[in-house]
């Protein structure tokens, strides 16, 4: 296993700067998710890891040790990459024991390792079939098999899952979070812009934006405990209801900001705020309901699905306790409450 530390990196392209002095600690054996919109920099800051791309300075250390000139193949790294990038012309086994071939191990050696790993994944039934015979979720699995085979230090994903339908997305969230237990001695960096993933599988989230750190914390802190607008606005589906203007400054800030769960339907005349019902998503065991209450775009509200609220309703609504709502500041910073 690795401790991975990242001291002042920073890359740029020209004059472009796109990874902003990056200081990070990833422990050892820990499942860290780099997250963030596309152009964050976490793809860019993965390859500086695995030793792909190049950093224009800083310290990049595993276990202490530094590792800024040394190449991919002598970091102890395995990575898995979204295109899968099996070898088309070898079947699953010789994809599987290309590394150690390459490394020179012998035969049996080799069997062991893939056989015990294909057991592991639940493949050894695709060992004598060629890439193109194996489905997207199949291909994903021996992509994956060919990483754990190297025995690495530390595992490198690259959006592993955006290729797959959603249902098979679920199936690989599962298949790596039972990987991540039984190899607790591998450090894990993943990166992806799926905050599912994120939230599911991570020991820890960073939340990178225009290539610097937002926010570094576990997935319930990030949820609850947002550091800046950014962050709760990026994380969380629906995403975070924000309201301005006199909805917000009564309260001692710019922006006021509430989760679609934490908004309760009360009786007419007992609620903060009123309005009406435009819009209404049902996904079976919640509705989302959109209610226009006179701010820059309607509230969306949670609801379990008790029961169906006609269009154009007057709905009358109450934020939950104080804990539930979160001040920003013009810069999007947190207000402490008053």
């Amino acid at each position: 296993m690795a401790k991975i530390q990242l001291k002042n990196l920073k890359k740029s392209y020209g004059a472009i700067e796109v990874i902003k002095n990056i200081n990070l600690e990833v422990h050892q054996g820990e499942f860290i998710v780099f997250i963030g919109p596309s152009g964050s920099g976490k793809s860019t800051l993965l390859r500086l890891i695995s030793g792909l791309g190049e950093m224009t300075s800083g310290e990049l250390l595993f276990d202490g040790e530094l590792v800024n000139n040394l190449p991919p193949a002598e970091r102890g790294i395995a990575m898995v990459f979204q295109s899968y990038a099996l070898y088309p012309h070898m079947n699953v086994y010789a994809n599987m024991a290309f590394g150690m071939k390459l490394a020179k191990a012998n035969k049996e050696k080799i069997k062991k390792r893939v056989l015990d790993t294909a057991y592991l994944l639940q493949i050894e039934h695709l060992l004598d079939r060629l890439p193109k015979h194996l489905s997207g979720g199949e291909r994903q699995r021996v992509a994956i098999g060919r990483a754990i085979v190297r025995n690495p230090r530390v595992f490198l994903f690259d959006e592993p899952l955006s290729n797959l339908d959603a249902a098979l997305r679920g199936t690989m969230r599962l298949e790596i979070a039972k990987l991540h237990r039984s190899m607790q001695n591998v450090t894990m960096i993943y990166v992806t812009h799926d905050q599912i993933e994120a939230m599911t599988l991570a020991d820890r989230i960073v939340v990178l934006r225009d290539g610097q750190i937002e926010q570094v914390g576990t997935p319930q802190e990030i949820y609850e405990k947002p550091q800046s607008q950014f962050v709760a606005k990026f994380i969380g589906n629906p995403e975070m209801n924000f309201l301005t203007g006199s909805f917000s400054t009564h309260l001692g800030c710019s922006t006021l900001g509430i989760r679609p769960e934490h908004i309760d339907i009360v009786p007419h005349g007992s609620g903060v705020w009123s309005g009406k019902l435009v819009h209404s998503e049902n996904l079976g065991a919640d509705t989302y309901l959109f209610v226009e209450i006179g701010a820059d775009k309607p509230l969306i509200v949670r609801q379990n699905n008790t029961r169906p609220i006609p269009l154009q309703s007057k709905i009358t609504l109450n934020p939950r306790e104080e804990k539930h709502l979160y001040r920003f500041d013009s810069d999007g910073k947190p207000v402490l409450a008053r």
